[in-house]
């Protein structure tokens, strides 16, 4: 969810979501705003004026100060549970470490060395997840409610 403060009025959105905007109140919208993308240190939003003014999307490029290169959102299509490995694993353990809940500081799991295996860290990491998301109960289980709310739903 990203929070836009034009100097009126506040706009909030959810990734993919797009609003209308009335910049300057005269009851017409003046703006068209979509959370177009997100990526690691940046999002994309794509601007278009309903005023007849052309497209634009920004930024153009990543920040310089960024190293890592953009990614596309990841969407998780099956429950993962201990135990269990595959390429999605890799991908839930990556989206931990990017939110704050860190698989591990160094080492297996850590940011960018994630592994294919859904073990005892990534157990202990996607609990963390489904506490500051108040998702109960929080056991570690990667189940509906808990895709739901990484898949960005």
């Amino acid at each position: 969810m990203i929070r836009t403060y034009l100097s009126s009025p506040a706009v909030t959105l959810k990734l993919y979501e797009t609003v209308s905007v009335d910049l300057d109140k005269d009851k017409i919208n003046d703006l068209q705003i979509k959370f177009a993308n997100i990526w690691v240190n940046r999002f994309e939003l794509t601007l278009k004026s309903l005023l007849a003014v052309p497209e634009a999307v920004l930024p153009a490029k990543p920040p310089t100060d960024s190293p890592k290169a953009p990614f596309k959102q990841f969407i998780f299509q099956r429950n993962l549970s201990f135990g269990q490995s595959g390429a999605d694993v890799k991908e839930l353990q990556k989206f931990l470490n990017a939110r704050g809940f860190k698989v591990s500081v160094s080492g297996p799991g850590a940011p960018g060395q994630e592994t294919l295996k859904f073990g005892p860290a990534t157990r202990a990491a996607v609990i963390k997840f489904q506490k500051a998301n108040n998702i109960k109960p929080a056991v570690g289980y990667f189940g509906p409610i808990t895709r739901k709310k990484a898949n960005g739903n």
